[in-house]
């Protein structure tokens, strides 16, 4: 059985060959293989463990002094203490909330807890939703992460 010539070898490559070598055309690149596709970005769950939340003080993002939010939450302090009346294990709940243009709760998430109490952790949130912040300066949207500490009742 005779092997045919390679595909460079045959007379009409051996012609050009020298041709495409002299002007320095690139070497064939094979394609890169399509990246795969990424999962939906999914709000993540509350974290549950024994020790504290990582974050001891809010941290706020954007035009809203840490006061207005701090005397507005204060507005709820009888309201967020009925939320932890109904279990006495003390703990944090870390909310992640979004303070609209007009003043109004847009988002509110739990992003950690130690209290394993889901009602008063949906009980958090109902309030701070209902909360109404003083309008953000000049406009937009100020993004909050506040630790709600509840002591031993």
């Amino acid at each position: 059985m005779t092997r045919r010539p390679a595909l460079w070898q045959t007379p009409r490559m051996t012609s050009w060959l020298p041709l495409l070598l002299a002007c320095g055309a690139p070497a064939p690149v094979e394609a890169p293989a399509p990246a795969p596709e990424a999962a939906p970005v999914e709000e993540a769950p509350a974290v549950r463990f024994d020790a504290e939340p990582i974050l001891p003080e809010p941290v706020v993002l954007g035009r809203l002094p840490r006061t207005a939010i701090d005397g507005a939450l204060a507005s709820q302090r009888e309201a967020l203490a009925a939320c932890h009346a109904s279990g006495a294990r003390p703990g944090k709940v870390l909310v992640y909330f979004v303070v609209d243009a007009d003043g109004s709760v847009k988002k509110a998430s739990v992003r950690s807890t130690s209290l394993r109490d889901d009602t008063a952790e949906a009980c958090v949130l109902e309030v701070v939703r209902g909360t109404r912040f003083a309008a953000p300066e000049g406009g937009g949207i100020v993004v909050v992460t506040y630790p709600f500490v509840f002591p031993l009742a």
